[in-house]
């Protein structure tokens, strides 16, 4: 039985030049200082750094229009139980299953994966 009591978390990338700028930008959005390391996100094929946020009191819609903001297609969001849903618009949205760690050559032979570098864990949704 999975666990109902994890929070809910969203994946974006804002593909902005720097860290630190995504930080900043994070923390401005957020209203507090945002610390937590980019983790490596594949799209259609592309690596980029993407950051997990807790959706909670911002909300899925607000942090869907902050990475509007930035220009981005979508975003990802987990629920509480860990499945997997892109993001296009508050009435455009598909499931893609339960995100899981998997192993690097899995992931790799995916068109989308996360890496979180500090656990060393490649990621998907199927």
């Amino acid at each position: 039985m999975r666990d109902n009591t994890l929070t809910s978390l969203a994946i974006l990338a804002l593909n902005l030049d720097s860290v630190e700028a995504e930080h900043k930008a994070i923390s401005k959005f957020l209203g507090y200082d945002y610390e937590r390391p980019p983790l490596d996100g594949c799209y259609k094929g592309e690596v980029e750094r993407s950051y997990i946020l807790e959706v909670g009191s911002v909300g899925l819609f607000g942090i869907l229009a902050f990475a509007k903001e930035y220009n981005q297609e979508s975003i990802l969001y987990l629920d509480n139980q860990r499945l997997a849903t892109l993001v296009y618009s508050m009435d455009n949205m598909v499931s893609l299953g339960l995100f899981k760690g998997v192993s690097e050559d899995h992931a790799k032979s995916k068109d989308a994966y996360t890496f979180n570098p500090i656990t060393n864990t490649y990621y998907i949704a199927e």
